[in-house]
């Protein structure tokens, strides 16, 4: 069925059980604190929801956790948003009642449990439904591979959405805690030279692969060679 809007907003989940984050940092991730104008993904979300007068429609991920008393992650976002709202913590001049109305009739996306197939399913959600233009917001250090996964996602479903990324405000890191690793494109790159399996961004690849019961050793072993190597 077509949606009667031609753009829609996504925002991204956050696990419930991070190892890194507490109750509070969780909430900051999702909501910010708005009255001094740093807002998490949901607020950044609704903001671009007042950007549009309301004419898109808003998705919350994902399905990859529980609160402890079972309620989904998604889920658990879209009430600690409505909590947020019905105390008065919103930024200045922002209408409480829309965003209040527009959270309530949010899209839930729970078949999800990791980005990737978080933004699979939105984005065949956006096909069905004729949406044009996807707005993804995530934290800084995070939507760097959202949108590079929105790209992949993109080319092997063949969606004609346009994917145009949006970062709240910090949060549990900074954009600056990420690392982006390209292949090499310069012509004076001595990486160049060597087997493709053995180029920097094909090696971080390969790491994904040490099994996790080895990945301790892996870190320190990876370690201490850089540290001889003078890195």
């Amino acid at each position: 069925m077509l949606s009667i809007y031609t753009s829609a907003i996504l925002s991204h989940g956050c696990h419930r059980q991070t190892k890194v984050a507490t109750p509070e940092d969780w909430k900051k991730v999702i909501w910010g604190n708005p009255q001094e104008n740093k807002l998490g993904r949901l607020a950044t979300a609704l903001m671009q929801m007042t950007r549009l007068n309301g004419h898109a429609d808003l998705f919350i991920g994902t399905g990859a956790s529980k609160t402890a008393d079972g309620v989904v992650e998604a889920k658990a976002i879209q009430q600690l948003g409505l909590a947020q709202i019905r105390t008065g913590n919103v930024p200045k001049g922002i209408n409480a009642t829309s965003w209040e109305r527009w959270l309530e009739r949010a899209i839930l996306e729970t078949t999800s449990t990791t980005t990737t197939s978080e933004l699979k399913a939105v984005l065949e959600i956006c096909n069905t439904k004729g949406i044009q233009k996807l707005y993804q917001v995530s934290s800084p250090w995070h939507i760097p591979r959202c949108f590079q996964q929105a790209m992949i996602v993109s080319e092997q479903i063949g969606t004609g959405c346009q994917v145009i990324p949006m970062a709240s405000a910090p949060d549990i890191y900074t954009a600056a805690d990420t690392v982006i690793i390209e292949p090499p494109h310069r012509g004076d790159d001595p990486q160049l030279e060597l087997p493709a399996d053995q180029q920097r961004h094909a090696l971080a690849r390969r790491m994904f692969g040490v099994p996790s019961k080895n990945q301790q050793n892996f870190a320190l072993n990876m370690s201490d060679e850089l540290h001889r190597k003078g890195a």
